[in-house]
């Protein structure tokens, strides 16, 4: 049983690892002015949507 819940906690320190990760990835907005030029290549440009920042 114990070695079942370390089992649970490690894997659950990992996903967060690696949401974490993730997550930093994500450009934040809330104008489309907001979002860096330099992400999109061309002919996409950034559009803010949903308050992240996407190529369209």
């Amino acid at each position: 049983m114990a070695e079942i819940l370390k089992f649970v906690y490690a894997l659950i320190i990992f996903l967060s690892f690696i949401l974490a990760v993730i997550s930093e990835d994500i450009e934040n907005c809330e104008t489309h002015s907001d979002c860096p030029h330099y992400m999109c290549t061309s002919p996409e440009t950034p559009w803010c949507v949903a308050y992240q920042c996407g190529c369209y």
